[in-house]
């Protein structure tokens, strides 16, 4: 729950970079550079590694990939920055838009890292974390091959540790079952291959997973797939499928092979799109990394009580070392949800609320600030942080004076709570959040609430709050 103090929206550090940036040439100017301003290479080259990562790391991406530019020296200094998180998604999508073979840029993009003499091979040590995003995919075989393609690059990079993966679910958008055996096969395969081929896959420490109605941003493209053409031979291995079968036949959800080491899991999964319960159960990976989770994000969407008695947290799965949780705001508007989270995860210190876009969770906005009491009941003696959505009381955003009334509130029958800062926050623009950040101070018999304006500059691992 980071925050930074400040008038104005600060520039989003967003460390992250696509294909097509990756390769820097050397200019003439970078040479003249180098040749007249060595007194500056030797300052750069003088500071020890750890303290110029640290001041690197607090400029954006535009900047560090200038300030790359100035020297060599300069570029390597800025190599570990630039390249330890990469998006795999936009150049790959762009490419497809344009018409190009998905198959032949991968090869591209491989042989760029594993050629000795390519222009990325001395970077794979360098990555640490990978986006895959299927927005712009136009047709379920483009999927297929997007995926088992990108599954081919991950072996790549040893030192991987975080995968976030944002998949357009054609069951979404159809509200087909057939549709849904897709992506649970989809998912299955990915996963799987992964687990075989990628030794970091196994050991890996970070997993987000959106998934959302499938789209295309290009509107000269179709707004869904119309069938599913045959499928290679590769495809169908890919899919767990014997020659000739279809990519919509029966698939069992329940069987991904999950790392065994994650610290940090987020699931951003809207039920109203499931024909029959989830193309991922988050609980799987919860049940394999119960010795080291500790930050766990289940955004559920409980849109009209849909599928109220799935059992979200089952008997037989230790989650008592999970300290940093995020929960949709709907947990509060069903009584026995929030009961059970806190009997199943009793030692939350940390919590952080979603609301899906154009809802409050079936609240009005008065009524959802002041289920927020609810929330302090619920871990009475290890809550400290609470980060949620602040809803306007009538139509404003109310002043300081009735922001702390109703902090107050939440005391009045949880007075052995252990808070100690909530942060209320705004609408979501693109790279930054605006909030009220309130901190919480005992004194004597009483307690005194001392707010200030901040702006949040990142984002959380999933879209919404």
């Amino acid at each position: 729950m980071s925050t930074t103090n400040s008038t104005s929206p600060p520039d989003s550090p967003l460390q992250q970079l696509t294909l097509d940036d990756l390769d820097i040439p050397s200019t003439e100017a970078e040479t003249e550079a180098e040749a007249s301003g060595s007194d500056v290479v030797n300052s750069i080259e003088s500071i020890p590694l750890e303290l110029r990562l640290s001041i690197l790391s607090y400029l954006n991406i535009k900047e560090i990939k200038q300030f790359s530019l100035c020297s060599r020296v300069c570029r390597i200094a800025s190599l570990p920055i630039l390249y330890r998180r990469l998006n795999l998604a936009y150049v790959y999508n762009s490419a497809i838009d344009r018409g190009i073979t998905p198959t032949t840029r991968l090869d591209q993009i491989q042989a760029a890292f594993l050629d000795p003499d390519g222009s990325l091979h001395n970077l794979q040590d360098i990555v640490r974390h990978v986006t895959i995003d299927t927005e712009n995919l136009s047709g379920y075989n483009n999927i297929i091959a997007y995926y088992r393609g990108w599954v081919s690059l991950l072996p790549l990079f040893p030192a991987l540790n975080s995968i976030k993966i944002r998949y357009y679910s054609p069951s979404a958008s159809a509200y087909s079952p057939s549709l849904y055996e897709f992506d649970t096969r989809l998912f299955n395969g990915t996963f799987s291959r992964l687990m075989e081929t990628c030794t970091a896959y196994r050991t890996l420490k970070f997993l987000h997973v959106k998934t959302s109605e499938y789209r295309f941003s290009d509107p000269a493209l179709s707004s869904r797939p119309k069938k599913i053409e045959p499928l290679s031979d590769e495809d169908e291995v890919f899919m767990g499928l014997n020659p000739g079968e279809s990519a919509l036949k029966y698939a069992t959800p329940d069987t991904i092979p999950c790392p065994e080491a994650l610290e940090e899991v987020y699931f951003d999964i809207d039920f109203r799109s499931k024909p029959r319960g989830d193309v991922i159960d988050p609980m799987l990976f919860t049940r394999s990394s119960a010795n080291t989770l500790r930050t766990l994000g289940v955004w559920l969407d409980l849109h009209k009580d849909r599928n109220r008695n799935l059992p979200l947290f089952p008997e037989g799965i230790d989650l008592t070392r999970i300290t940093d949780l995020g929960l949709c705001l709907d947990f509060l508007n069903v009584a026995t949800y929030l009961t059970k989270v806190g009997t199943r995860i009793p030692n939350v210190v940390s919590l952080s609320l979603y609301v899906d876009q154009g809802s409050v969770g079936g609240f009005w906005e008065e009524e959802a600030i002041k289920a927020y009491g609810r929330i302090v009941s619920a871990w009475l003696r290890t809550l400290k942080r609470m980060r949620v959505p602040w809803f306007t009381a009538s139509g404003d955003y109310e002043g300081e004076d009735g922001r702390t009334e109703r902090v107050k509130s939440w005391f009045e029958t949880n007075e052995l709570s252990k808070l100690e800062r909530v942060v209320l926050v705004k609408d979501t623009p693109e790279e930054w959040f605006e909030a009220q950040d309130c901190l919480i101070t005992r004194v004597e018999q009483a307690r005194e609430f001392k707010w200030s304006e901040v702006y949040l500059a990142e984002r959380l691992p999933l879209d919404g709050l």
